[in-house]
């Protein structure tokens, strides 16, 4: 008797618990278990996509943006998947080829000309022949560049110019060089790529600063026209020749990326910097903006997810902006390829100790992500995001219904987020438990022990209910 009746009570815990966890969670989540939503502008096609914009990252948990779900107006859960496109390097380096020109040749008209390859139908650049040797030229001045306007890596093509990289050999240790940049269909009319840009290598407290990357307007012109600019012609003075020019390319609907500013780096008590991310999205590229010319930021970065994880080194870098004669000089971001962590240190290997006023603005890029859904169900559609509990949906793959409709000519709308709106929920990012869900499982376990005690209590007096009768 007293064997059957611990199993009941066994039984009983076991029911209750598996009840209890059930309620927490099997249960499917609703538009009010998230922290944030936000209503999607209406369209007409069923596949719709959405660009994530920055805020969303920074409200959202789970680095696998499990905790993101759209429904529909009725309260349906709508399937959706984040754009595949995320995984593909958004942009692929080419060596450009050049041809440079002084300043005499570079004004004389009709020095370059386009013409047709009869077998190929390819077009080509030709050099005027009264313009002597191209490879031996001095004092350069100007270069026509060729951009191929299309290049193919892994079954993507890469149309757009952006970036240009350049590789030179100066006489002088230290040099600053302003360019400008124009483009070309036809070599006649050439329209500004940027506004005025600068480069430089040169040496200033102990370290050699370069800066050879020029970011401009994305093109897909044939040509590409640089000019040296300095007024007293420091290019020709300094020897400068060009050795090597790389273009960065990206794809015409390559994901853009979005900056965002950390607060200030903190000093620690080893005499580091510490600051924080908030965007559960990876970190593509960052940059210390000095808040005042004169300032060298020299050190080694490094970043972990957890507290309780070991620093990771990820790179050594330098920043500065620095006022040299009539130029100002600021170095460019930096690329982190995609780093995912949450704190960052820095570890200075300079001796200056910065004033408070002194210590940079933290900025950070991310690539921006696209969320296609599928319009099922009425309007208008929200976004709900903000929930760290909440699990990856399930009926997420489209991946095949997406490839369907794109061999098929489909056109997919892109819809627009509207304001975000803060809902009852929140939770901490240290991962400390909300208090309703404490209680619930609080509430669980003590209805659990009443149940055992009173189990434990009718156990008891059956066995003296026997012991009398016997």
């Amino acid at each position: 008797m007293r064997n059957w009746l611990k199993k009941i009570i066994v039984s009983i815990g076991l029911a209750v618990s598996l009840s209890g966890t059930q309620m927490v969670n099997a249960a499917p989540p609703s538009l009010d278990d998230f922290s944030y939503t936000a209503k999607l502008s209406e369209a007409k096609t069923s596949l719709r996509q959405l660009d994530l914009p920055i805020d969303v990252y920074t409200k959202m948990f789970r680095q696998d943006y499990g905790d993101l779900r759209i429904y529909s107006a009725d309260g349906q859960v709508v399937p959706h998947q984040f754009s595949r496109n995320e995984t593909i390097s958004s942009t692929q380096i080419d060596n450009l080829t050049f041809y440079p020109f002084n300043k005499e040749q570079a004004n004389v008209e009709g020095n370059i000309n386009i013409e047709i390859n009869q077998s190929t139908g390819k077009r080509q650049l030709k050099i005027n022949q009264s313009l002597g040797n191209q490879n031996k030229i001095s004092a350069e001045y100007q270069y026509i560049i060729e951009n191929p306007q299309s290049i193919k890596s892994k079954n993507q093509y890469y149309s757009s110019l952006c970036k240009l990289k350049l590789y030179w050999q100066q006489s002088k240790p230290s040099l600053i060089l302003g360019l400008k940049l124009e483009s070309s269909k036809d070599l006649q009319q050439w329209n500004s790529l940027s506004r005025k840009l600068n480069v430089s290598r040169l040496n200033y407290a102990d370290s050699q600063l370069v800066r050879d990357e020029v970011e401009f307007n994305c093109t897909t012109d044939p040509y590409l026209r640089l000019t040296w600019l300095n007024q007293d012609n420091t290019a020709a003075d300094a020897g400068v020749s060009l050795t090597s020019i790389q273009g960065f390319f990206t794809q015409k609907d390559a994901q853009k990326s979005q900056w965002k500013s950390f607060s200030k780096p903190k000093y620690n008590d080893d005499g580091n910097w510490l600051f924080e991310s908030y965007v559960v999205a990876p970190i593509v590229k960052m940059e210390f903006k000095a808040p005042q010319n004169g300032l060298l930021y020299k050190g080694k970065l490094f970043s972990r997810n957890d507290n309780n994880q070991k620093w990771r080194y990820r790179d050594q870098i330098t920043q500065y902006r620095l006022n040299l004669g009539d130029s100002e000089l600021q170095s460019n971001p930096f690329s982190l390829g995609g780093v995912n962590d949450r704190y960052w240190k820095f570890e200075s290997t300079i001796e200056t100790k910065f004033t408070e006023g002194q210590l940079p603005e933290v900025r950070a890029a991310w690539r921006s992500n696209k969320v296609l859904f599928i319009a099922q169900g009425s309007e208008p559609f929200k976004l709900a995001f903000g929930n760290p509990s909440v699990l990856p949906a399930k009926n997420s793959d489209l991946n095949s219904l997406i490839q369907s409709l794109q061999q098929s000519g489909s056109t997919v709308d892109t819809v627009s987020l509207a304001k975000i709106e803060k809902g009852e929920r929140s939770f901490s990012r240290d991962g400390k438990t909300h208090w309703k869900k404490f209680a619930l499982w609080l509430m669980l376990l003590l209805g659990t022990m009443l149940l055992a005690y009173m189990a434990y209590r009718l156990l008891q007096q059956m066995g003296d209910a026997g012991e009398k009768k016997e």
